[in-house]
């Protein structure tokens, strides 16, 4: 089986702005959760939310 991973952006007044989630393919809870965490970033900068 593969893992997915998955993010979810809060505000600080804790209202909901963006939410993912990708199948990685990847046969690996930790290379999936990197990957996740790698999404997380690319996205943020993106939208140049820069205070995480």
């Amino acid at each position: 089986f593969f893992f997915a991973c998955g993010g979810l952006f809060w505000n600080s007044d804790v209202d909901f702005l963006y939410g993912f989630t990708k199948n990685t393919g990847i046969a690996s809870a930790f290379v999936a959760e990197l990957c996740g965490a790698m999404n997380d970033i690319e996205i943020a900068a993106s939208k140049n939310w820069n205070n995480l």
